[in-house]
C-alpha cells in the first residue's frame, strides 16, 4: 500500500477555503476510500496550529474562533510521525543544501514514514522532494 505524506500547506487547506482546498479535499477522500494511508510529521500539529493563530488574530477572533476544533479537524484520520533522532539525523543531509531547516525535518519524516507520494503547494519542497524520488501532488 502506497502511504501520502501531506505537508502544512497541504493540511491547512482542509480547514481553510483556499484555492485548490476543494481539489486536495476530493484527493484525501478518493485516497481515504481507496484504503492508501496519510502521514504527516508532528511539525505539522506546531505549524497547522500557528497558522491558523495567525490568521485568526489578524481577523481580531482569536478568542471566539473554535481553534482546537480546527486544528483537530485538519490532522483528522492522519497518522503522525514522530520527531525523532533519526528523523532529525536524516533532515541534516536531506535535499538540496539551500532547503530550510523545517522543510527538511518534513522531507525526512516523509521519508522514513515510508511515504511514496509527498502532497504540498510549496514549490520549493516539492522540488527536494523530488530530488529523493519521491512522486509529488498538488491536486488542482
Amino acid at each position: 500500500m502506497n502511504s501520502f505524506y501531506l505537508d502544512s500547506s497541504a493540511i491547512i487547506k482542509r480547514v481553510r477555503d483556499e484555492e485548490h482546498s476543494a481539489a486536495l479535499v476530493d484527493r484525501l477522500r478518493s485516497l481515504s476510500k481507496s484504503g492508501h494511508a496519510t502521514i504527516t510529521s508532528a511539525l505539522t500539529w506546531v505549524e497547522v496550529e500557528r497558522s491558523l493563530r495567525s490568521i485568526v488574530a489578524r481577523a481580531g477572533a482569536l478568542d471566539t474562533y473554535p481553534l482546537d476544533d480546527a486544528v483537530a479537524t485538519a490532522t483528522i484520520d492522519i497518522g503522525i510521525v514522530r520527531i525523532t533522532a533519526p528523523v532529525l539525523a536524516a533532515a541534516r543531509w536531506i535535499g538540496p543544501p539551500i532547503l530550510r531547516s523545517l522543510d527538511a525535518i518534513h522531507l525526512a519524516s516523509a521519508v522514513l514514514g515510508g511515504a511514496s507520494v509527498f502532497i504540498t503547494y510549496d514549490q520549493r519542497l516539492a522540488e527536494a522532494a523530488r530530488s529523493v524520488k519521491l512522486a509529488v501532488e498538488s491536486p488542482m
